[in-house]
């Protein structure tokens, strides 16, 4: 694990009793990833002394929380598999054996999505990962929600903090008897201490505004596309990134309330403009109508927001 052992402190008794009512950790579901910091550089994690913890959670896979405050769910894994280095010993002359604090002792997790859950598409999400400090929870079969606390007297609920050196996922193609599927890979940073995990039960989770961890639903990501643009009216194109290579899945059925534009020439946050119309044709194609002219040399920024995507906000220089 680490150098200094996790639990160790003034001496005390080893008391293993049992109560009546223990939580076991059941296996997992899917994980749930989050960054470690905050855009303000703020350790991310849940409060589980909030009297809606259940909906706090909730809020957090929503696409307006900020992205780097925001919990990543996926789909159900396939196949789970949980191992762990041995731990490292020098053994002396004589046979007595030592621990090598550091070395050894590393969890490591591998897991598949299959079928229509593990297409390109889904690999190309995976592979955003390890570029910066990622942390990950555990949802349970069970529903519940698993995490680790700093103390046991501790009022946060932390993810488990993963090596992002070892983050790796790759297409596993189809052969006759299997299916393609898309495999993930990474191991838990050799400090995080599991002896001090914590967990948010389903009920609790259900009794506070919120629902159980194997009801969270990923989100699917969208794209913008900025064409025909004049001073008063921009076209939108909207799709995901599934589909074929000529024929993307188009994002319908949006109405003018969906699209937020901002003119950010001066910077952020920006001086907001009123769009009157947007008729969508053909399908994923939107003509925003501006109520006032934009001129040469402004930055427009645009935004949308979909229920179930997360779409990439766009911009355009006025030319």
């Amino acid at each position: 694990m680490s150098a200094l052992d996790c639990v160790c402190g003034t001496p005390a008794g080893i008391n293993a009793g049992v109560p009546g009512c223990t939580v076991e950790m059941g296996a997992m579901a899917f994980p749930v990833f989050e960054y470690k910091l905050d855009a303000a550089g703020v350790r991310n994690g849940i409060d589980v002394t909030s009297a809606t913890v259940g909906a706090d959670i909730t809020a957090k896979i929503l696409a307006s929380t900020a992205v780097t405050s925001r919990l990543f769910p996926t789909v159900r894994v396939q196949n789970p598999t949980v191992s762990r280095t041995d731990t490292n010993y020098e053994t002396t002359a004589n046979g007595d054996k030592f621990k090598l604090d550091g070395e050894g002792g590393i969890y490591s997790f591998l897991f598949e999505y299959y079928g229509k859950d593990g297409v390109f598409q889904i690999l190309r999400e995976f592979k955003k990962m390890g570029c910066t400090d990622i942390v990950m929870y555990i949802a349970t079969t069970d529903g519940n929600l698993w995490g680790t606390k700093d103390s046991v007297n501790g009022t946060m609920l932390y993810g488990y903090e993963l090596s992002k050196e070892t983050i790796d996922a790759y297409y596993q193609f189809a052969v006759p008897g299997a299916k393609a599927r898309t495999m993930v890979s990474f191991d838990v940073d050799r400090d995080v201490c599991f002896e001090n995990s914590y967990v948010i039960t389903s009920a609790e989770m259900v009794a506070t505004g919120g629902v159980k961890s194997t009801s969270f639903s990923p989100l699917i990501t969208g794209n913008q596309a900025i064409t025909n643009p004049t001073t008063t009216t921009f076209q939108v194109e909207l799709y995901e990134g599934f589909g074929t290579a000529n024929n993307r899945n188009d994002i319908t059925g949006l109405l003018v309330g969906a699209f937020t534009v901002t003119d950010i020439t001066a910077g952020l946050p920006g001086t907001p403009l009123t769009v009157l119309t947007a008729p969508e044709s053909p399908d994923g194609t939107y003509l925003l109508t501006l109520s006032a002219p934009v001129t040469a040399a402004d930055i427009i920024k645009f935004e949308v927001t979909a229920l179930g995507y997360d779409v990439i906000d766009a911009q355009f220089t006025v030319v």
